[in-house]
């Protein structure tokens, strides 16, 4: 009798879960788009005795802008899927201070990212309230950079350049591969979507030399508010 019931339930088991995978993809427009903004969690480079004189007389320093912003674009899938494509921009910001023996160099660099994954959405179930997970490769590209140098002769004369062009730039563009999670909440016609996402970058925006003192961090964490429309 008990093999019976099992046999019923396995059978049965498929057609109970096709509302749910209906309304799943009933709740989905086929393409939505919206904004997709946040902070990073981590910092964006690692240094090695920030503002403390290093063995080389180098030493650097930076300011955390963390922010995230860009459009979004998802198409639905068959199987709880989704495509999505972002465009997300980011404002790097850090100086560095050389000393020699009557002179100093300080340069104050900024840079302008932007990141463009390409993510594979999986809904776990559908309904106004659903988490989702999405995995997919990540681009960054530097699009503007702009370091200021100020060179500072003693007794008291003092030069500035301005380049497009910064010292520490060892590549502007960089791949990488994302992963993340997160919450689906709201109708179909505005989807409420925070999120958490790791980025591992398979090389370095920017390194200083010596290596050691100053590079970009590959490892990348956002916390991250998309709505879509």
């Amino acid at each position: 009798m008990v093999k019976k019931a099992h046999h019923f339930l396995a059978l049965c088991t498929p057609f109970l879960l096709l509302p749910f995978c209906a309304y799943a993809q009933k709740d989905e427009k086929p393409v939505s788009v919206g904004v997709i903004g946040g902070v990073q969690l981590n910092d964006p480079f690692q240094a090695n005795d920030i503002n403390v004189l290093a063995p080389s007389n180098i030493r650097y320093s930076f300011a955390n802008h963390r922010y995230v912003i860009g459009p979004a674009v998802q198409f639905k899938l068959p199987l709880h899927l989704g495509l999505e494509f972002d465009a997300l921009y980011r404002r790097y910001s850090y100086t560095s201070s050389t000393g020699g023996v009557d002179t100093i160099a300080d340069r104050a660099t900024v840079a302008n990212t932007w990141e463009f994954p390409v993510l594979l959405k999986f809904r776990v179930f559908g309904g106004p309230l659903s988490p989702f997970l999405l995995a997919g490769p990540n681009f960054r590209y530097i699009a503007g950079v702009n370091q200021n140098t100020t060179l500072r002769v003693f007794p008291g004369n003092r030069v500035n350049a301005t380049s497009s062009l910064a010292q520490e730039m060892e590549n502007r563009f960089a791949a990488g591969f994302s992963v993340g999670g997160g919450i689906s909440v709201g109708p179909r016609y505005l989807r409420v979507e925070p999120q958490f996402r790791y980025s591992r970058w398979g090389w370095e925006n920017f390194v200083s030399s010596p290596a050691d003192i100053f590079k970009s961090n590959n490892n990348q964490v956002d916390f991250l508010l998309e709505l879509r429309f």
